[in-house]
């Protein structure tokens, strides 16, 4: 009976560290990992010794301890702004893609000769007397 108790512990603990380094993987952050895993180990050590090494007490309490951790630590601001940036990227190329295509739409529906495009440099004082940006502006010609 010792023995066997003793085999249960050795399998909880493999379990516990399992869930924990699971959880690991999982994660960008990883101080949010570690939270995580902690509130799983704490769940399904809690659910082990409560139901007395009843393996799915101490899942379930592995997985209550995991869910109340996340809830408890609210979003991950780091993967929410790794999803901003990569859908800003994206939005980005996909309007370069659209302007260039719609510049040679353009450039096709012309029948009376061929757009050249010629950068104009502006003045750094607007009328009113402010000073301006250095800047060009972009003049389509047909020759």
């Amino acid at each position: 009976m010792n023995q066997e108790k003793l085999v249960r512990n050795l399998v909880f603990k493999i379990f516990c560290l399992g869930a924990a380094l699971f959880l690991l993987g999982c994660q960008s952050n990883p101080k949010r990992a570690l939270a995580i895993g902690g509130g799983s180990a704490l769940g399904g050590g809690l659910g082990y010794a409560v139901s007395d090494g009843n393996p799915w007490a101490t899942v379930g309490g592995a997985a209550g301890g995991a869910i109340l951790g996340s809830l408890a630590l609210g979003e991950d601001l780091q993967t929410l702004q790794k999803g901003f940036d990569t859908g800003y990227i994206r939005g980005n190329s996909d309007a370069i893609k659209r302007q260039y295509w719609l510049i040679q739409s353009l450039n096709e529906v012309q029948d009376s000769g061929k757009i050249a495009y010629y950068s104009v440099p502006v003045d750094e004082l607007s009328p009113d007397g402010k000073e301006l940006v250095r800047h060009n502006i972009t003049v389509p010609i047909v020759e």
